[in-house]
């Protein structure tokens, strides 16, 4: 089981206007189910390695999650848990994925406008993967089959999260990763545990290949820094 955050973008398939209230909600699929997603670095533990692998993520991987936390999933704009710009109206598993439905808060009048303009046009969701598989397969690449997902937050983005921006120095990964998992073993929040986990997926135990000429991110991590968290 990873403690792994991890986002993924979906698009917003429509935008529904009442001019009269004013009101604004937005609907689309977070997940397709029973289909390869694009194939990218994924933590596995059968290997203990990072590998190429797609997820499939099937019927049901949802269903756990929607039932006991429906109401405690945030709707952010850019991942910031304390900018919250609406409410998750409904979230169904359907024979497709997960439909969601989200209404954007009527204090958002900005950002309202923003959507119905196009110019705000991504979904991105936090979540962590609880259940899964992987299967190997003839290209060394593998599939990870996602049966259990616990879902924290759905973010309105600007762009969907860059796979290159993680932290590099590796000098500074089993420090980091040592404390941030003794503060997650123990914090019993839910909003502080799920901001822990997301620092801490910036940091992958993987270093850079030397052979590859590539500028870290940042020389070091300093561990001092961490303190706000305290």
């Amino acid at each position: 089981m990873s403690k792994e955050i991890e986002n993924r973008r979906f698009e917003i398939k429509s935008v529904d206007f009442n001019a009269e209230s004013k009101d604004l909600t937005i609907k689309g699929y977070a997940s397709v189910f029973n289909t390869p997603d694009i194939s990218q670095e994924t933590w596995c533990p059968n290997v203990n390695r990072w590998v190429i692998a797609s997820d499939i993520v099937e019927k049901g991987a949802f269903r756990k999650t929607i039932s006991e936390r429906k109401d405690k999933i945030k709707i952010c704009l850019n991942h910031n848990l304390h900018n919250l710009v609406g409410k998750l109206i409904e979230a169904n598993e359907d024979d497709y994925g997960l439909f969601c439905e989200i209404k954007i808060s009527n204090a958002e009048e900005e950002l309202k406008t923003k959507i119905r303009e196009g110019i705000y046009t991504d979904f991105s969701f936090g979540f962590k993967v609880v259940k899964s598989e992987f299967e190997a397969k003839e290209d060394e690449t593998y599939i990870r089959r996602v049966k259990e997902i616990k879902l924290f937050e759905i973010s309105i983005v600007t762009f969907p999260r860059h796979e290159g921006a993680t932290i590099t120095d590796l000098k500074s990964f089993d420090s980091a990763n040592l404390i941030l998992d003794s503060l997650i073993s123990i914090e019993t929040k839910e909003e502080r545990k799920y901001q822990l986990m997301q620092l801490k997926s910036l940091i992958k135990n993987k270093p850079v290949d030397p052979l590859e000429k590539k500028e870290p991110i940042a020389d070091s991590l300093d561990i001092t820094k961490l303190k706000f968290l305290k």
